[in-house]
């Protein structure tokens, strides 16, 4: 009589959950997700993150740290979170965008980091940062000069390649317009915004358009504030998230925190502010608390 005997069954039981149940422990936050985390608490907390597939745009006013939210940005999604990124940086050449977010990384000058004058302990901690930013899965597109078009174009290129996840466009005014027609501002943006959110969607990615925004005239510096009736209708309805960064700190120094107004997005029934934190000393923006 030939007796069988069955492979016993093997179950495994994964280690996070089991610390979980022992400790009482709730799963982080990013894990419940529905878009790409920006990094800041918050704001990942009540949007699930930049919509994807989706355009979202920023609008800064001029010198009111742009840059400055970019490389914040690149570094919570990129080095912290490690999701794959781009950036068209339309700008500032790499090298120049790439130095800038190593001295926001590191707190440390990219000469000093040069010319090895650091202490041996900031030597270690600054190599330990450099050797994380070259695992980083960030690519940087400093083409100028470009269009709508031939960005959409790269991009096709650059998800069958690269498989980025979120790419940031910095920034709108610097999109070449290729029509031959004579357009206003209000159509030249409405058809970028269009070219774009369409490439967003065909290549299922979260892309973020960052646009600079001049003082009109008769307003000063100091009391003026980005809301949306002062942003061109095409922004206001070409993308599915619409977002304005505010400098409280810069207007009111004894107010020591600058606003993210998420003025819509898919994941908000209503406009909502998160506060962020501004250090000037390496040029980044952090939670507020």
């Amino acid at each position: 009589m030939e007796i069988k005997t069955e492979a016993p069954a093997f179950r495994f039981t994964p280690l996070a959950g089991k610390i979980r149940e022992l400790f009482d422990l709730k799963q982080e936050e990013k894990e419940n997700l529905s878009g790409i985390p920006g990094g800041f608490r918050y704001f990942d907390r009540i949007t699930g993150g930049f919509c994807r597939p989706g355009l979202t745009v920023i609008a800064v006013r001029q010198a009111m740290g742009k840059t400055a939210l970019l490389l914040s940005f690149m570094g919570n999604i990129a080095l912290r979170s490690r999701i794959n990124m781009a950036v068209f940086s339309l700008e500032r050449p790499a090298d120049k965008l790439v130095r800038r977010l190593v001295e926001c990384e590191t707190g440390t000058s990219v000469d000093r980091i040069r010319r090895k004058v650091l202490n041996e302990r900031d030597q270690e901690r600054v190599s330990n940062i450099l050797h994380e930013m070259t695992e980083a899965r960030i690519m940087i597109d400093d083409t100028n000069n470009s269009s709508a078009e031939e960005i959409s174009l790269h991009i096709d290129m650059l998800v069958e390649t690269h498989h980025p996840e979120i790419i940031f466009i910095d920034y709108l005014d610097l999109i070449r317009i290729t029509s031959s027609e004579e357009q206003n501002k209000e159509a030249q943006y409405e058809k970028i915004l269009h070219i774009l959110r369409q490439t967003a969607i065909e290549n299922n990615i979260a892309l973020v358009l960052l646009h600079q925004l001049v003082v009109p005239g008769g307003m000063t510096e100091a009391d003026f504030r980005i809301t949306a009736d002062v942003l061109p209708a095409a922004l206001r309805n070409g993308a599915d998230s619409l977002m304005t960064l505010n400098r409280a700190d810069y207007r009111t120094p004894a107010r020591s925190f600058s606003e993210l107004c998420i003025l819509r997005h898919p994941g908000l029934e209503e406009s909502r502010t998160v506060a962020l934190r501004f250090i000037e000393s390496i040029d980044r923006f952090v939670d507020f608390e």
